[in-house]
């Protein structure tokens, strides 16, 4: 600021000097021009100091680069603490974890055919209760038939669902039902028991159902 301040300062008096000397000049009175020489040896001597300024940049970056490694440091270790507690599983966790490798099949075309798979049984399934409640059997069976393909439908949009909202973790995801229990398939190089567990909590709470009935397994 004092810089700016003392350059303000000798561009006003240099711009003085040359409105004096051109009054001067043509007044014939040049020769009598009496300058201050303290202002013609501001003039020579104009510099702006930037060894303060280098200094407080340096001191900038060198601040800020230990608070960049205080800031990782912190993060690596947050990171660690919290890894350790997502392995801390309880026994009822435990004991509902099923993290088991498919053999023989991996990759996309193991969730395409499980897709396809899934897709025909719902359609026969829902054929077979159409079929069921546009006949002429009794009230009851039509009911119960309306029932079933209404359950049905509910849990097939649920199931897309959370298939959608796996997908966002992992590659291809899908929820397979076998009889009363669910399956849960994801693609992965391995996988993590909290990630299998945090799995199974969103099938209890999406499906309704028991943490017993639900088991993951993952597909490379």
């Amino acid at each position: 600021m004092n810089t700016k301040r003392q350059t303000i300062w000798l561009v006003s008096m240099l711009s003085l000097m040359v409105v004096l000397s051109a009054y001067y000049l043509f007044t014939g009175n040049a020769n009598n021009l009496n300058l201050n020489p303290q202002n013609q040896q501001a003039g020579g001597n104009v510099k702006v100091d930037t060894q303060n300024v280098t200094g407080q940049m340096n001191d900038a970056a060198s601040s800020a680069a230990a608070d960049s490694s205080a800031v990782q440091s912190n993060a690596q270790s947050s990171s660690a603490q919290a890894g350790t507690q997502s392995n801390a599983l309880s026994s009822a966790d435990q004991k509902v974890l099923s993290t088991v490798q498919n053999q023989g099949k991996s990759g996309s075309d193991f969730f395409i055919a499980e897709e396809m798979k899934r897709t025909d049984q719902v359609s026969k399934e829902s054929d077979q209760l159409i079929s069921i409640i546009n006949s002429n059997k009794s009230t009851d069976a039509v009911n119960e038939a309306y029932n079933k393909l209404t359950l049905l439908q509910d849990n097939e949009a649920k199931v897309t669902n959370l298939e959608d909202e796996l997908s966002q973790d992992f590659a291809n995801a899908i929820v397979v039902q076998e009889n009363n229990n669910w399956k849960v398939m994801v693609q992965a190089d391995h996988l993590e028991k909290s990630q299998a567990v945090s799995i199974i909590d969103k099938v209890v709470t999406e499906l309704n159902v028991h943490p017993e009935q639900v088991s993951v397994q993952y597909v490379k």
